[in-house]
């Protein structure tokens, strides 16, 4: 009975530490699903605590840029992510209260979808969901489940199904680029392999920034401004419509009470960090605004009114800025700006927001 015991305790251990060695492996190409949370492993290596913020959904993430400020000398960080409602907000910024500076500035952006929830299906919402258990605590997910965090981050094994079979792979890929199975031939394939990530990472482009590719093909009139190509337009086109009725038709409620309490929640915690809030409408193309009804905008922007009265905060709209309505060569798509388009709107930001030049005088680098 004990040798039997002893056996079956061995087995027991040997196929726990089988099962935790393949999760590990399993985690590694799990991860890669999750690769825009990289960014807030950045956070804990940083100098000074963060400065200059934003949080947002993907018209936060993607249009505000802070290269030109962090070259300053200024610590910045984006809180961003696709699809991150106030509430998502407020709870990524509790995690990381205590990063952010007393004296800096937080830009909120209220997009024309921010008072309803952007997901259209269960299913979308269940899959964002997930993503805040790759970095946040329990005590800040919101409707935390012990189970979905054992099942989709501690061990993603356990709900891999046939996924389990690409480990051995993913390990030979491993073991291969650590120098275990050099080939004879490494000469010629370092250049295949130097074209090869080159072109990874050219696919790893956002999915904005993937349609800002084709906005490569546009053409100058007579006074050197960029005029896009028929193709072009006919893609904003297309794609503006589909994101207008994405985010504002069939909602069952445009103005969710919920959403609203979170912003000001996410107003009062800036506040007690001792950082300056500051609400702000990022610019989108006519592709998108245009569908956009006079009397739902009135609504909107008496919601707003409303909040900025209340909680005293100030509200910046752009909108619909003639700088950006119809300058294409700034935007990815109809309602997020590129790179270039993002650099633009932060120098003007800087200009014409007096919290955040304050903010940036008051710790001159």
């Amino acid at each position: 009975m004990r040798k039997f015991l002893l056996k079956f305790l061995l087995v027991a251990v040997g196929a726990a530490a089988l099962l935790l060695l393949l999760n590990q492996i399993y985690r590694l190409d799990h991860a890669n699903r999750y690769h825009e949370l990289d960014k807030f492993g950045d956070i804990a290596g940083f100098d000074d605590r963060i400065l200059i913020a934003n949080v947002g959904s993907s018209h936060g993430e993607y249009d505000f840029s802070y290269d030109a400020l962090r070259a300053r000398g200024y610590t910045c960080f984006n809180f961003g992510l696709s699809s991150q409602n106030f509430e998502l907000d407020y709870a990524v910024l509790q995690q990381y209260r205590e990063e952010l500076s007393p004296g800096g500035i937080v830009f909120i952006p209220i997009s024309y979808f921010s008072f309803n929830d952007e997901v259209v299906s269960e299913k979308e919402k269940e899959e964002r969901a997930v993503r805040y258990y790759q970095f946040l605590s329990p005590q800040y997910i919101p409707d935390y489940d012990w189970y979905v965090d054992l099942t989709t981050h501690r061990l993603p094994i356990l709900t891999a199904g046939y996924k389990v079979l690409e480990v051995p792979l993913h390990l030979y890929e491993q073991s291969r680029a650590a120098g275990l199975f050099t080939l004879r031939a490494y000469a010629a394939e370092s250049g295949e392999q130097e074209a090869s990530e080159s072109g990874a990472a050219a696919g790893s482009e956002s999915s904005a920034e993937q349609a800002l590719s084709g906005n490569e093909a546009s053409s100058k009139s007579e006074s050197g401004e960029e005029q896009p190509d028929a193709e072009t337009i006919a893609r904003f086109e297309e794609i503006g419509l589909l994101r207008y009725q994405r985010h504002l038709e069939n909602k069952s409620e445009y103005f969710e009470p919920e959403q609203i309490e979170f912003l000001r929640r996410i107003i009062q915690l800036c506040r007690e960090q001792g950082m300056t809030p500051v609400l702000v409408t990022p610019p989108f193309t006519h592709y998108y605004t245009d569908y956009i009804s006079e009397d739902w905008m009135y609504q909107f922007y008496e919601v707003i009114v409303q909040i900025c009265k209340e909680e005293g905060v100030t509200y910046y709209d752009y909108g619909e800025d003639p700088r950006f309505t119809d300058s294409l060569q700034y935007f990815g798509d109809p309602d997020h700006l590129n790179t270039e388009g993002a650099a633009y709107f932060m120098e003007i930001l800087e200009q014409e927001i007096p919290e955040f030049a304050e903010a940036l005088a008051q710790n001159q680098k």
